[in-house]
């Protein structure tokens, strides 16, 4: 399969691989599908909770003014982790 997904793999052999995976119709095991929608709702999940914490670390940091100690302490967040995320917008902001 690699082989014929790869670059540089003419749309013959690509067409080939779909054509035998159409004919094999196998179904997905209930498990896969159950751990697909898990892992897709957990990757949303920590994707929404990364960018709230960045719009928060940005407000208290930038806008606000709160040191990094202070921010730590409100969200229950390493210092490191919240000065991490401090320096990436002092960067920005040059």
């Amino acid at each position: 399969m690699r082989e014929n997904i790869k670059p540089g793999t003419s749309d013959g052999e690509k067409g080939k691989l779909t054509e035998l995976m159409e004919k094999s119709k196998l179904k997905p095991s209930p498990y896969v599908e159950e751990f697909h929608s898990l892992m897709q709702e957990l990757i949303g999940t920590l994707i929404a909770q990364a960018c709230e914490m960045s719009a928060f670390i940005y407000q208290k940091y930038c806008i606000e003014e709160k040191s990094i100690k202070e921010i730590s302490e409100t969200i229950h967040v390493p210092q490191n982790a919240v000065e991490l995320m401090a320096q990436y917008y002092e960067e920005k902001m040059k």
